[in-house]
This record gives C-alpha cells, sequence and structure tokens, in this order.
C-alpha cells in the first residue's frame, strides 16, 4: 500500500501543481477552462491507487461479496453525484463526483480490513 501512496501522491501533487501547463503542452491553449478539472482528478488518483490494492486485497480476504456491495454503493453515490454537480459544475462537478466516489471506496475498504483483522 504504501509503495502506492508512494507512486501515487508525487504524481499527482506535481501534475495538479502545473495542471495550466500540461494542458496547455498536451491539448493546446483551447482547453486552459479544463485546468480545475484536471486539479480535481489528480486529487482523485491518490485514492484511486490506493483503491486498486484495497479492492483487491478485500478478494484476498475471500471479502467477493463485500467487495461487490461496495461497487454498487459507489454506483450510486457517483450517479447521484453526477447528478447534483454536474449541472452547475460542469466537467468540475464530474471530476468532484469521481473524488468522493474514490474517497467513500477508500474509507469502506479501509473499514472492512480493519474490521476483518
Amino acid at each position: 500500500m504504501a509503495l502506492l501512496l508512494l507512486a501515487g501522491a508525487p504524481i499527482a501533487g506535481l501534475a495538479a501543481l502545473f495542471r495550466r501547463e500540461i494542458m496547455f503542452l498536451i491539448y493546446g491553449p483551447g482547453y486552459a477552462a479544463a485546468a480545475p478539472a484536471f486539479a480535481v482528478l489528480m486529487a482523485a488518483l491518490v485514492p484511486m491507487f490506493l483503491n486498486y490494492g484495497l479492492t483487491h486485497f478485500l478478494i484476498g480476504l475471500h471479502l467477493t461479496r463485500l467487495n461487490a456491495l461496495f461497487c454498487g454503493v459507489c454506483l450510486l453515490v457517483n450517479v447521484t453525484a453526477n447528478f447534483l454537480l454536474i449541472p452547475s459544475l460542469g466537467a468540475t462537478g464530474a471530476a468532484l463526483s469521481l473524488l468522493i466516489t474514490e474517497g467513500l471506496l477508500m474509507i469502506l475498504c479501509v473499514g472492512a480490513i480493519y474490521r476483518k483483522r
């Protein structure tokens, strides 16, 4: 888990820090307005990296049904958050929805693993 965090956090931090430059370099000046959404996506990258390991850990603990339940809960949260955030915030709202969903999945997985110990 520490390796996933050590890999994800610096990438996310640097990409968020240089979000405007990255957007300009890769997509051109027409996408400069997407820099705030990109920064939120980079924040979501950290729990995404951790969730990769956490969900596999749940499977290794034979908690596959719980993993499936967590996926269902996160699906409902993501759809609801998208419905609420995208109309007013656009792409940044979609990015925030992802951040909320990945954060929730991380909390659920850590809680389940902690209880299993």
